[in-house]
Formats: C-alpha cells, structure tokens, sequence
C-alpha cells in the first residue's frame, strides 16, 4: 500500500464511522420490515392449507419450513446450492 493509498483511507475512516449508526439503523429497520412481511406471508400461507383441508400435522411442517425458508441465516449459511430449509423435504 502506497502514500496516496492511505491517505485516501485516513480520509474516509471519519465519513464511514459517522454513517454506520445510519447505516446500522437502515439495515435494521429493513430486516425487521421484511421479518414482519415473512410472517404476515407464512399466516396466509398456514391459513390457506388449513382450508385447502390438510392435516394439522402436515400444515404446521409445511409452515415451518416456509418460515425457516425466510430466515437470515438460512440464506447466509446455505451449504449446498437450491436448500433453502433446515429439514429435508420428504
């Protein structure tokens, strides 16, 4: 890393800590917006089974996988490409 490198890093370090809370903030309200939309998603999603006739059983499985499906983490930490559930669909 140069003279000029650094500089330019010394220059940005204040502008970046000043906008994280920002940034921290917009993130934050984001994610909780969407876990609100996922869950209001996953009673539809529940109540339409129900109606559709399936079993208690079976409805509440399929849910949970739905929901699970719209986790953070199962998004970040995928081990292979396509599993977007934490159990394996049977």
């Amino acid at each position: 890393m140069d003279k000029y490198q650094k500089q330019q890093m010394l220059e940005m370090a204040p502008a970046l800590i000043t906008n994280m809370p920002k940034m921290g903030f917009r993130f934050s309200t984001a994610y909780l917006r969407f876990r609100g939309e996922a869950s209001r998603a996953a009673r539809e999603f529940r109540k339409g089974l129900c109606e559709g006739g399936l079993s208690p059983e079976e409805v509440k499985r399929l849910a949970e996988d739905f929901e699970d499906g719209t986790r953070f983490l199962s998004f970040s930490m995928l081990k292979t490409v396509g599993q977007f559930g934490t159990r394996d669909m049977k």
